[in-house]
């Protein structure tokens, strides 16, 4: 699968400024409606990025990852267009931040419904959130991995990793809340 520099790079910040907005979006919902039916540990699992969600991101730090991206991409691109390593991080970008907007329309949709089917308070631990959390990112990448295996294309095998990547952070992060737990 070919994407062109030209198109990938502002799809890559629309997805991550749709990122920032639902995560608002999201904090500003259970605020607003969650908190009736859901007690969360914590919103944001995340120390680093805490206060920026309470506060509606006025950082640009949360940028560097993708700044970071497009300089890579736009290298590979220039050294060897179409290329496997230029095709890799392509579809690992892509479905990185793909799979960060799935995961944040997944929590509106659940708040959404919950009105009709809870009653009383649900505890969310942030050991519950880090397993779901993980276990769906390695889900997405498993569906992948499938379609891979199928077209052996680096694009989708880039696109596998790129969930991953993803699931392995939330790893580390519970990692080091469980060792802070102790």
């Amino acid at each position: 699968m070919y994407i062109h520099l030209v198109y990938l790079i502002p799809f890559l910040v629309i997805l991550k400024f749709l990122d920032a907005y639902l995560t608002i979006w999201v904090y500003h919902t259970y605020k607003q409606f969650g908190r009736k039916y859901l007690m969360l540990e914590s919103f944001e699992a995340n120390p680093n990025w805490k206060k920026d969600v309470e506060h509606g991101f006025k950082s640009w730090k949360h940028f560097t990852f993708l700044f970071a991206l497009v300089i890579l991409l736009s290298y590979l691109f220039s050294v060897e267009p179409y290329g496997f390593a230029y095709e890799f991080f392509s579809g690992f970008s892509l479905f990185l931040y793909l799979a960060i907007n799935f995961e944040h329309l997944s929590h509106l949709r659940e708040m959404a419904q919950m009105p009709g089917r809870v009653s009383g308070k649900l505890f969310y631990s942030l050991d519950y959130y880090f397993s779901t959390a993980s276990h769906n990112y390695v889900k997405y990448s498993a569906m992948l991995f499938f379609a891979w295996i199928a077209t052996q294309s680096a694009f989708i095998c880039g696109a596998v990793f790129g969930p991953l990547f993803i699931a392995a952070l939330i790893k580390v992060r519970w990692d080091a809340y469980s060792s802070d737990k102790k």
